[in-house]
């Protein structure tokens, strides 16, 4: 008997998914989620673990894909972290990848960070996944790294992974922030990234946007899968 699932969870914050995921019982949905120190974690915190934790109390197990197995805050081990490796059950994977702007993540190649040595068309290929989990372009800001040359870029990021994914791309807009000069610049990003996943979808192309909301100190995606 097919399931619809539709999910809640919690990113450091809170973030609600609500897409509708078909699968058969007993089947592993893999996600691969892509972006920066936000997606791999800080502090021993990623919402990976809610993630996790939520689609295990509705008997849907899932699989985490990708090159990094980095824990959860810049130069840190997993034994600093031994609840949050047992919450997520060994299950490390992620691509998410601290300091990188966006077009950076579109291709590591050159990094001298220590990360993987590729591009954005063999992390999604390797990955392979259902469900492709986008944020990007929080370090675009907080470098103050060429703003009016974002759109395009991070158009390439998007182009490039649709190219070679199997699987549903969502696309997360930038979280905001307490610093009011900061979250000018997210609304502007923020409106360009709509602009770009808008353009997509206007080609039928498989991927959706979800806004980030900022409510009593928590920010709340809504994810339409």
């Amino acid at each position: 008997m097919l399931k619809k699932i539709f999910i809640m969870l919690f990113l450091i914050t809170s973030i609600m998914v609500a897409q509708p995921i078909i699968i058969n019982p007993g089947d592993t949905l893999t996600i691969q989620p892509i972006g920066d120190s936000i997606t791999r974690g800080t502090e021993g915190v990623t919402y990976r673990q809610y993630l996790k934790d939520l689609l295990k109390g509705i008997n849907v197990p899932i699989d985490f894909k990708g090159q990094c197995t980095n824990a959860a805050n810049s130069g840190s081990v997993w034994a600093d972290y031994p609840d949050l490796y047992a919450t997520l059950e060994g299950d490390i994977e992620h691509d998410g990848y601290g300091g990188l702007k966006t077009h950076e993540i579109t291709d590591m190649r050159y990094n001298t960070r220590g990360y993987p040595k590729k591009t954005i068309e063999e992390l999604v290929t390797d990955a392979s996944a259902q469900i492709i989990l986008l944020m990007a372009g929080t370090n675009d800001i907080i470098g103050n790294y060429q703003l009016s040359t974002f759109p395009a870029r991070y158009d390439t990021l998007i182009t490039r992974i649709l190219r070679s994914a199997n699987g549903h791309l969502i696309v997360t807009t930038i979280p905001p922030t307490p610093l009011p000069i900061t979250n000018g610049k997210i609304q502007t990003l923020n409106a360009d990234i709509k602009k770009v996943v808008d353009s997509h979808i206007a080609k039928q192309e498989n991927l959706e946007l979800s806004p980030v909301l900022w409510t009593r100190g928590k920010a709340s995606i809504l994810i339409k899968i």
